[in-house]
């Protein structure tokens, strides 16, 4: 308790961000707060299981088996730091195993959160001094390099240790940060490691940060290298170690070769060949991995001055919010990483991916728009990072109503994989599963479930994720609410998307929530208003426990079916009550020319009707047309049916 004003206020914007970390290997991040009496609260997944260290030492697990957990931590933090956050407090207590042995890392970014401003001095910073990194004792900034020095320690502790080492207290790891000394595999392990093993940690412990691993994702891939036979980055392997590496991974049929050379001679010249082929594909490989590591590099080093410009203790007067600091980097992109069109491409759709995941539609479709010119149709970036910054510029369209613009976007992505033979893309089966939602908004229904057809058959056999398939399910259902007058089969998509949700997410998952709005509506329609009112409320209560009270357009939607489900239970006044709520939201997040904000304005005037107050519905039904008009024309569904209420409210006046 106690901490004041500002801090409230940056845990506040830290606590949205981490709940947004959703991983495999990452204990979610519930719920947070201020409670009545004061204090700053966090609400975690609960881990069934046992720090890191005790796990491995009670088992008894082998080299492998922690190199392989070491391997998953380091893709959790890959997943992190893709996301701007970076975890600060790495060490065994943070680090759980499941009884099943799945890896999941704890209190992420809790550090940051709790971290005392830069001008105080060190000691009040939040650290375990024995895991802490050199630059954290120094006060340095803290970067994702901390992060990989700590999992070099962490996977230190997991070997046994020499007897001659003493327990580190603060004081003497403080000193050998300011001497720049190195922690290594061999001052510190009584037992001794692989070569490679040696190599990958001792990188891991340089003093210096720029001398470890450039990012997660680098030592992700010398982990896996590793485990796979592969040669290491970090040995930096000549032409010698990596045939040495190739025959050991291959010795049957290199025993088989020697053995055909001694018997046949002639048959030497065409071993010879194949294996010097097998050889020059290894050093591809390693080629491309260290291409891969530079532009892995050339991402952390920006996303990490990000990160510093979106601090504005660090840095006053820089970007203050996560949507100001996205839009920044992209600008800075464009001179700084002018000669890395791959990077910025990939860049620019993982800062896409954060706008839209938090509804900054207007921002990501600016932000597209000014980047794409000269990475679109540049032929030295991947086919798939090109599609996907097409995929991303129709979605935000999409999502301002510019329904031509995005039908025309959505048509070029189709033409496009279908060229490339990439059918069988998920991207392919998502662009048509968007036209089919853009075509339901217009209230072409018959041509939406269309489009969803295509889309159901597009997916299968492609790699489309278990969670892309739980939201095409709910999509579908939405649709099909909409064309068909049973309900029921839109129904049972729903609770099938809801099913496949909380699979993947468990009980109390967000998704789940959105699509048991639309579920509300479909039993309204089946006038089980009572089942349609008790799934909006644990709707609501959801979106509050992650989002808090005031949760965008998703509370405009809880409030636009309340508004329905108590109007037919013939509450007039409870439903205008929500329904002017839902309308005032979308006119606030969405702007006058939104096509909810039209619906909305639709709904609004059917509540008045119902009622036999048209002249309270006119007005809205009429300013609900204009905006139809300019959507989807004069001929378009939604006029037609503005028309007809507006007729049936000028005849009961007369």
């Amino acid at each position: 308790p106690g901490l004041g004003k500002e801090y409230s206020q940056r845990f506040e914007q830290e606590r949205q961000i981490l709940a947004s970390l959703s991983h495999p290997n990452i204990a979610q991040l519930y719920d947070a707060g201020l409670s009545e009496s004061g204090s700053l609260y966090l609400v975690m997944e609960l881990v069934d299981g046992m720090p890191i260290d005790e796990f491995v030492r009670e088992r008894g697990l082998g080299m492998r088996v922690k190199t392989e957990l070491m391997l998953s931590l380091s893709e959790a933090l890959a997943f992190a730091h893709s996301r701007l956050v970076v975890h600060r407090d790495l060490k065994p207590s943070n680090v759980f195993v499941t009884n099943g042995g799945d890896l999941r890392l704890l209190d992420f970014g809790i550090a940051k959160i709790l971290e005392a401003p830069d001008s105080v001095t060190v000691e009040s910073r939040p650290m375990t001094p024995k895991y802490a990194s050199p630059e954290q004792l120094l006060n340095e900034p803290i970067s994702v390099a901390s992060d990989i020095y700590q999992l070099g320690l962490l996977f230190l502790s997991l070997f046994d240790q020499r007897a001659d080492v003493h327990e580190e207290t603060q004081a003497s790891a403080t000193e050998r940060a300011v001497k720049k000394t190195s922690i290594t595999v061999e001052s510190r392990l009584a037992e001794k490691l692989p070569v490679e093993l040696d190599a990958i940690i001792n990188q891991c412990l340089r003093a210096e940060p720029s001398e470890r691993y450039e990012s997660a994702t680098a030592l992700a891939a010398d982990l896996r290298n590793y485990l796979d036979g592969f040669p290491v980055s970090a040995r930096n392997p000549g032409a010698l170690q990596r045939t040495a590496k190739f025959l050991r991974r291959n010795w049957l049929p290199a025993s088989l070769t020697a053995a055909i050379i001694a018997v046949i001679t002639g048959g030497t010249l065409y071993y010879i060949d194949s294996i010097e082929k097998e050889r020059q594909a290894v050093i591809a490989a390693n080629e491309k991995a260290q291409e891969e590591a530079a532009a892995s590099k050339s991402i952390s080093d920006f996303l990490l001055r990000m990160i510093s410009g979106s601090n504005a203790l660090v840095s006053p007067g820089e970007p203050r919010t996560v949507p100001e600091a996205v839009v920044h980097g992209a600008e800075l992109m464009q001179t700084e990483l002018a000669d890395q069109p791959a990077v910025r491409a990939r860049l620019i759709n993982s800062l896409a991916s954060a706008l839209t995941s938090m509804t900054e539609w207007a921002r990501a479709r600016e932000m597209l728009e000014k980047a794409m010119p000269g990475l679109v149709d540049n032929p030295d970036i991947d086919f798939q990072e090109r599609a996907v910054l097409r995929s991303h510029l129709a979605y935000t369209t999409y999502r301002l109503s510019d329904f031509d613009a995005a039908r025309e976007q959505y048509m070029e992505i189709i033409d496009l994989l279908e060229q490339a033979g990439a059918t069988k893309d998920s991207l392919y089966g998502s662009a048509w599963r968007r036209l089919g939602l853009l075509e339901n908004r217009a209230a072409n229904f018959d041509l939406a479930a269309e489009y969803m057809a295509r889309a159901e058959q597009a997916y299968e056999g492609s790699d489309a994720s278990d969670f892309l398939m739980a939201a095409f399910t709910g999509d579908y259902g939405l649709v099909l609410s909409n064309q068909l007058e049973d309900k029921n089969p839109a129904i049972e998509k729903y609770e099938e998307s809801i099913r496949m949700f909380r699979e993947i997410q468990g009980d109390d998952c967000t998704s789940c929530a959105i699509t048991q709005f639309n579920l509300a509506w479909a039993l309204r329609e089946q006038e089980r208003l009572e089942e349609a009112r008790n799934a909006l409320l644990e709707a609501d209560e959801t979106f509050r426990r992650h989002y808090g009270e005031d949760y965008g357009t998703r509370q405009a939607s809880f409030n636009f079916e309340m508004a329905s489900v108590t109007n037919d239970l013939g509450d007039y006044e409870g439903a205008l009550a929500y329904q002017e709520k839902a309308t005032e939201i979308y006119l606030r997040e969405l702007g006058p020319r939104a096509s909810l904000y039209a619906t909305s304005l639709y709904n609004h005037a059917q509540i008045h009707r119902d009622h036999g107050r048209c002249d309270l519905a006119l007005p809205l039904l009429r300013e609900a047309r204009d905006i139809h008009v300019e959507l989807f024309g004069e001929d378009g569904e939604w006029v037609r049916k503005d028309d007809s209420r507006i007729a049936q409210c000028e005849e009961m006046l007369r």
